[in-house]
Order: C-alpha cells, then sequence, then structure tokens
C-alpha cells in the first residue's frame, strides 16, 4: 500500500498562527490562510460526518459545514453512510486514473505531480481499497489531488488533501487532516507538500492575508 512520509516542513507554533490557519473546529470553521501562491489550512483535522449530507468546504474562505445551505460557496463535499463519496461543484475533478478504476480516486504517492497533465475525474466518487492507489484505513497516510475551476479567472487551480480515515472509509472517526491549493492558476503542485515559503512565514511569525471569499452566484 502506499506509504507518505509528511514532508518535513516545520509545523507551526503560536507565533504561526495566523499563516498556519490552525483552530477553529466548529460546526461553522474557518482554517485557511493564503501564503505566497498557495493557500495551506494548516493542521486542521476537520470532521466528516458519516451522513446524507457529510461535510462542505469552501477552499478558497477556508469556511466548512455539514449543511449545503451554511457554506454557500462550497467547493468539495464528502458524504456517504454506507460508504464515503467525494464530489465538488461545476467540473471539480479529482486524480482516479492511476488505480484499479477510473471511476475510483487514487490515494497518491507522496511528492505525485498534480497538474494539467494529470487525469481528472468528476465526482461523485468512491475511492480505490485495492491494489497500488488503495487507501490506507486506520491512517492519515491518504492523499487525494484534485483541480478546481475558479469562478472569477475561469481557470484551473491544482491541490491535494490529505484524509484520515479509521477502520472502513465509511467508519469514524474520520476527518481532512490538512489541504493545499495553488492560487496562481495553472500551477503545478506536488501531493503533500508544503512549499518552502510555508516554512519561512511560520518562522519568521510573518501574518498572511486571509484568502478572499470567492463570489460565486446559484
Amino acid at each position: 500500500m502506499p506509504y507518505h512520509p509528511h514532508p518535513a516542513v516545520p509545523r507551526p507554533g503560536a507565533a504561526g498562527l495566523l499563516c498556519a490557519g490552525i483552530g477553529f473546529a466548529t460546526s461553522l470553521g474557518t482554517s485557511s490562510v493564503a501564503c505566497a501562491d498557495f493557500v495551506y489550512s494548516g493542521v486542521v483535522s476537520i470532521d466528516i460526518p458519516s451522513s446524507a449530507d457529510g461535510l462542505f468546504i469552501d477552499l478558497h474562505s477556508g469556511t466548512y459545514g455539514s449543511s449545503r445551505d451554511s457554506i454557500a460557496g462550497w467547493d468539495l463535499n464528502i458524504y456517504g453512510v454506507g460508504t464515503m463519496m467525494l464530489a465538488g461543484q461545476g467540473d471539480f475533478g479529482f486524480m482516479a486514473a492511476g488505480g484499479a478504476s477510473g471511476q475510483l480516486i487514487d490515494n497518491l504517492q507522496f511528492r505525485t505531480e498534480i497538474g494539467s497533465g494529470s487525469s481528472f475525474a468528476q465526482g461523485p466518487l468512491g475511492i480505490e481499497t485495492s491494489g497500488s492507489s488503495a487507501f490506507n484505513f486506520n491512517s492519515s497516510q491518504n492523499l487525494v489531488g484534485f483541480r478546481f475551476r475558479s469562478s472569477e479567472t475561469g481557470h484551473y487551480h491544482y491541490g491535494w488533501m490529505r484524509l484520515q480515515l479509521s477502520g472502513s472509509d465509511f467508519g469514524q472517526p474520520k476527518a481532512v487532516f490538512e489541504y493545499l491549493w495553488e492560487s496562481t492558476p495553472g500551477t503545478w503542485t506536488n501531493a503533500g507538500v508544503i512549499p518552502a515559503p510555508a516554512a519561512v512565514a511560520l518562522l519568521a511569525g510573518v501574518p498572511c492575508a486571509l484568502a478572499g471569499r470567492r463570489r460565486r452566484s446559484g
């Protein structure tokens, strides 16, 4: 099964709180902040309910909740009672071509490139549970690659998220452990890798501006 060593980037202490975006584990949370040319959530461990609604996340603002009505600009929805499904708004896509099925989301190897040359499938999609791209249960070593189109620029942005799973994809507890996406359109990223400027900003205690909430109609 895939093994993803966690990137060797210093984790934030109190001085790095603003830049890392840690905290706010509420039903309507706010997690991510923008640093340089990417948005990194920090280690947030956002609970994924095993329900028909599940979890909704607005990647631009970092807000999340268990109701689509509470997260009007949501990008990503993870839900399911008997199995876990991932879906997104519009042509939001997940990397799903490297495993046993092109219609099941892959657990990416650490540093896998995510960008315009990658193959994406639109949800709702389940996850790989066998083969080289199988997800690891009772582990946070699960990396999902994704892309989404900005309603402001019309261009794709690429990113990754790390999922914490229990003994099955529908069991509890499970959570979004952390996520990162490139704020510069079309910029490739690498699964599980937090770019060096984040470490520099955290060590220096340099605050980064909160990512502006995307305005989206409908």
